[in-house]
């Protein structure tokens, strides 16, 4: 279904849910608290398996020895659409270095979602990805 079932906000296989709190095996979620084998999380408290996550409590366990640049000034257009959330750029993670990705507008997974970003953070000298996820 389009919401799923199963769950506070979610149930499997459908575009926003998935047997979890807020997703599963979805767009949006799957199988834990915010995330799962999906675009946005994966297996995990916030991450994993996924475009922006890992296996792991927070993202994935790649670590760069050097800090990402600075994040780059973003004018915000106005939304597209009624109810759309605005998610700001980031840099990426490329396996050697870092690449920007542009903010975007996206539709919220479910009626009063709100969108907090993922960001950079040292761990004993690796800069290591934070996934953002919807709440």
């Amino acid at each position: 279904s389009q919401y799923g079932g199963n769950s506070q906000y979610g149930g499997g296989n459908s575009q926003r849910g998935g047997n979890s709190q807020y997703g599963g095996n979805s767009q949006y979620g799957g199988n834990s608290q915010r995330g799962g084998n999906s675009q946005y999380g994966g297996n995990s408290q916030y991450g994993g398996n996924s475009q922006y996550g890992g296996n792991s409590q927070y993202g994935g366990q790649r670590g760069y020895n050097a800090p990402p640049p600075q994040n780059r000034y973003e004018r915000r257009p106005n939304a597209p659409r009624d109810g759309m959330v605005w998610q700001p750029g980031y840099y990426q993670g490329n396996g050697g270095g870092y690449d920007w990705t542009d903010g975007q507008y996206v539709q919220p997974p479910f009626f009063g979602a709100q969108w907090q970003p993922g960001n950079w953070q040292s761990d004993g000298g690796l800069y290591i990805w934070i996934a953002g996820f919807w709440f």
